[in-house]
């Protein structure tokens, strides 16, 4: 007896089709949701509702899908940024607005800035694209040299990052009020110490005065 094959043959699903995008979408909502120790192959599989074969064909490695996540983490981070430096004094506002990113995405702000990246620059690097800008800020609010500038936001810039670091950890947690009067304090102080030093120099008193000054 003769059958017709067509009738035979089971009929195969269609290959699933996961864009490289979905993957990222995926892991990245995983990353927020449960944070980086969630982040392997089968979770994000799993979140997906694929195999990890997708996951490989998309990206060559885990490492090379977690950088990818640290550039999406990061474009988030300057969104905030954005509008900080948009928001009041641009120097305070950017301060202000690292510090709600540590506060509104912990998670982000811990891959970020308290955990070593492979494959990423320092933490220095990775400010680059706010760096000039806010220097130039700086520079234009307070009459300062370059260099005294520099030295103004680093010395800034520790201090919000420990107040980030509290807030990201859960350590302590501050209104928006104290914050905004903590980074006016700082900022004032340090940077009437700086021009005091500056004016002191000028004037020849070189043993009261900072030598990079």
């Amino acid at each position: 007896m003769l059958y017709n094959k067509s009738y035979l043959e089971v009929p195969m699903p269609p290959k699933q089709r996961i864009s490289k995008e979905t993957i990222l979408e995926t892991a990245f909502t995983l990353l927020r949701r449960e944070g980086e120790a969630a982040i392997n192959a089968r979770s994000i599989a799993r979140a997906a509702g694929c195999s990890t074969q997708p996951i490989f064909s998309a990206y060559s490695s885990m490492d090379e899908l977690r950088e990818a996540l640290c550039r999406k983490a990061l474009a988030v981070y300057n969104q905030y940024m954005e509008r900080g430096l948009q928001n009041g004094p641009a120097f305070k506002g950017a301060g202000a607005a690292y510090i709600a990113f540590a506060r509104e995405e912990p998670v982000l702000f811990r891959l970020l800035y308290m955990t070593p990246l492979r494959g990423m620059n320092s933490v220095t690097g990775r400010m680059d694209e706010n760096w000039a800008r806010i220097l130039q800020v700086v520079q234009e609010a307070t009459g300062l040299s370059k260099p005294l500038a520099e030295r103004l936001y680093l010395d800034c810039w520790i201090f919000v990052h420990g107040i980030a670091v509290m807030e990201a950890t859960g350590t302590m947690h501050f209104t928006e009020e104290q914050i905004s009067t903590m980074l006016s304090d700082q900022f004032l102080g340090i940077c009437g110490r700086l021009h005091q030093q500056a004016a002191l120099k000028e004037k020849g008193a070189a043993d009261y005065a900072d030598p990079e000054c």
